[in-house]
């Protein structure tokens, strides 16, 4: 149980034998249980470590300073007695950490980080320009989201895919209804231009 399913339980049980408010009864932690994690995989410093069994695995990532260049974001794995238990996925968390709360650890847990899928680049009047790790059948409006949105002055008519081919790259340009349904490739380049702060049909009144 997590520490709050556990305070709820003991506190129901004594409610049924004493009778008291909710400012009458406090349950705290005091001490929590040390456990064996081992880090695997792409990161600067794999190993296994010694943690309180509170913590969960987005904290103990920490303790391997973090993933190197060539780790994935999107796909870390929980291994527990040779299986996977659930998967971390650090955009999804950021977008909506109470949705996608992270698995707590047992002794003996593997957190198993792998290499970089499929990249793409976002480029222009978006709030956060980059390269993003992208999972297979994701589309532009997953990108958009990850990315925080367009800024004021985004130009929503036209969105510009530059897409790698044997014949070298090429350019597709699709309106923003279209290109929300864009499923991303490996490699892709998208762009959202500027519109131009000049103003048009300018009239002016004096006296």
């Amino acid at each position: 149980k997590t520490f709050i399913q556990a305070e709820r339980i003991i506190k129901r049980r004594f409610g049924g034998v004493y009778r008291f408010n909710s400012s009458q009864i406090a349950i705290n932690l005091s001490y929590s249980k040390v456990i064996s994690v081992n880090i695997v995989g792409e990161v600067i410093s794999p190993g296994t470590f010694n943690i309180p069994a509170i913590n969960s695995a987005f904290n103990i990532l920490s303790l391997s300073k973090g993933l190197n260049s060539n780790g994935s974001v999107r796909n870390i794995a929980i291994v527990r007695n040779g299986q996977t238990v659930g998967n971390l996925d650090i955009y999804e968390f950021m977008t909506n950490p109470k949705k996608n709360s992270f698995l707590h650890l047992f002794d003996g847990d593997f957190i198993s980080v792998p290499a970089l899928g499929n990249v793409v680049s976002l480029k222009g009047e978006v709030n956060k320009v980059g390269s993003y790790e992208v999972k297979e059948n994701e589309t532009f409006r997953d990108l958009l989201k990850f990315s925080g949105g367009f800024k004021p002055l985004a130009n929503k008519t036209t969105i510009n895919f530059t897409r790698q081919s044997s014949h070298g790259k090429i350019v597709y340009s699709y309106k923003l209804e279209e290109a929300m349904n864009i499923k991303l490739q490996n490699g892709d380049e998208i762009t959202v231009s500027k519109n131009s702060e000049n103003i048009s049909n300018k009239i002016s009144i004096e006296g």
